[in-house]
This record gives structure tokens, sequence and C-alpha cells, in this order.
């Protein structure tokens, strides 16, 4: 018996739409930072400062990006 509770569809389908909006958001960061073809820097230099750039895109709340791990596994994917 699974200790996660029960969610129904729409509930779902709200949580992926909020994963896959933040993340394509990530993506879109990230992909700024790749674009700028900076020799010398590392991945995980450019993987920073993609996340300084997604909590500074938001203005209110100033939120980092905590999918990480969704976006590892979309990326592995080329449609996504």
């Amino acid at each position: 018996e699974s200790s996660w509770p029960e969610r129904n569809p729409n509930a779902i389908n709200c949580r992926y739409t909020l994963i896959n909006r933040e993340t394509s958001k990530f993506c879109g960061c990230l992909q700024q930072i790749l674009n700028k073809e900076e020799s010398g820097r590392t991945i995980a230099e450019k993987t920073n400062d993609a996340h300084i750039l997604f909590k500074e895109m938001d203005v209110k709340k100033k939120r980092p990006f905590t999918l990480m791990h969704c976006y590892i596994e979309f990326a592995k994917y080329p449609k996504w």
C-alpha cells in the first residue's frame, strides 16, 4: 500500500502543468546562458547561472528552481 495520498486526474494534470511550466522556464534560462558561448566555463557553472537567472525572473518572490530532478528527466526526451 502506498503512503502517498490518492490524487484525482484533475489534480495530476494541475501538478504536471506546474512542473512543465516551471521546467520550461528553467530550460529557457539555461538556453540563454548556453547561447552566450563563453569559453572556459563548465556546464555546472552555466547551470548555476541559469538558476540565478531563473530566480531573478521571479520579480515578486525570487523563488529558486526546485525541479532540477524533473528537468534532468525531461531533457532525456528530444520532443519535450
